[in-house]
């Protein structure tokens, strides 16, 4: 198989939607491999379908009701195909600061310390 038709099938599978470790494994090649071959052809990440396109009102509502329900920033990020900048845009401090994320971290270990005790 020569390297040209390698980074062409490895692009493809990758468009599919397959992980690194798939195509790696269907290809016989190296996870590393892949991911060097996704970077050279410009398939390293999947767009989301919403990429520079203008936010909607529908939009807007869908991640307003995520925002407001306690959805965390990054579930918003998978579940809608948005990025954390539009979600900071429009709803300002709606994402924890490093400080609100550290002492939840610290309540679940000392919660789970005394599950365990």
């Amino acid at each position: 198989m020569s390297r040209r038709y390698d980074w062409e099938m490895i692009a493809k599978l990758t468009r599919e939607g397959k992980t690194a470790r798939q195509v790696s494994e269907l290809l016989g090649c190296t996870k590393k491999t892949v991911h060097r071959v996704r970077l050279a052809t410009g398939t390293a990440q999947q767009i989301p379908e919403f990429a520079g396109k203008p936010i909607t009102a529908e939009r807007l509502e869908q991640i307003r009701s995520m925002v407001e329900d306690g959805t965390p920033v990054r579930e918003i990020e998978k579940t809608l195909g948005t990025s954390h900048q539009t979600v900071n845009k429009y709803f300002p401090g709606a994402s924890w600061s490093r400080e609100q994320i550290s002492e939840h971290t610290s309540v679940i270990q000392r919660a789970r310390w005394a599950a365990t005790s």
